[in-house]
């Protein structure tokens, strides 16, 4: 019974994540919910490991397996993104100045 509900569950969570990919490489969506339940036990019971890719992630809300990664980490963390910087006219956002496209929709208009 506690498998079934189980079943249900995660059949409603993973649905929407694995449907598109398993139909795209022909492998029944059943086949990967089954899957996925087994995994779901064998890590919440401690009878499995993963080994993560560098730079991977997961997201896991339910269970915390020990991950173990393939190899230390010996590059540096990534640079942070830049953002733009301030407009130079502070009347207008910098996509806005000068845009073309501006004063041929308010000739439209």
């Amino acid at each position: 019974m506690e498998k079934k509900l189980l079943k249900v569950r995660l059949r409603s969570e993973v649905w929407r994540a694995v449907h598109f990919e398993a139909l795209s490489r022909g492998v029944p969506v059943g086949t990967i919910i089954e899957d996925a339940i087994e995994l779901y036990l064998a890590l919440s019971q401690g009878n499995a490991t993963l080994n993560v890719k560098d730079g991977a992630t997961l997201r896991l809300k339910t269970i915390k397996p020990t991950i173990i990664p393939s190899k230390p980490a010996t590059e540096p963390p990534p640079e942070p993104v830049r953002t733009q910087t301030a407009p130079t006219n502070a009347d207008a956002p910098s996509f806005i100045k000068d845009n073309p496209w501006l004063a041929i929709i308010a000739r439209k208009g």
